[in-house]
């Protein structure tokens, strides 16, 4: 028996972040589907705190103009996907802070 303590998946994957969201910057729609893809189930399976932090860095780190790029992608799952992840993490219910993430959201698309 293991006395070590594992991780939950969420924690792991959230160090898999920066070459996650460089894919939505490909000029590869492949790429941009598998990346949103990872990260809307990245999403789904994160909570509490580390979703909190998931949100924080997706903020800090401007991944939030990527995301509401990929609205306007030519592959509809691509588009089903960031939709998905946009809807999360700009709900109170999601994250404490998504007020910040609205208005980072309403900023970026004048104010819609």
């Amino acid at each position: 028996m293991s006395n070590e303590v594992s991780q939950p998946a969420s924690a792991v994957s959230l160090s898999t972040l920066p070459a996650l969201l460089s894919l939505l910057e490909s000029t590869r729609g492949l790429d941009r589907l598998i990346g949103m893809r990872s990260l809307a189930e990245l999403v789904h399976g994160c909570e509490g705190s580390h979703m909190s932090l998931l949100c924080k860095y997706i903020r800090d780190a401007g991944a939030l103009d990527s995301l509401i790029d990929l609205l306007d992608d030519d592959v509809e799952e691509t588009v089903a996907y960031s939709l998905m992840v946009l809807g999360n993490i700009c709900s109170d219910a999601v994250d404490a802070q998504a007020r910040q993430t609205r208005a980072l959201f309403q900023a970026a698309r004048g104010g819609l």
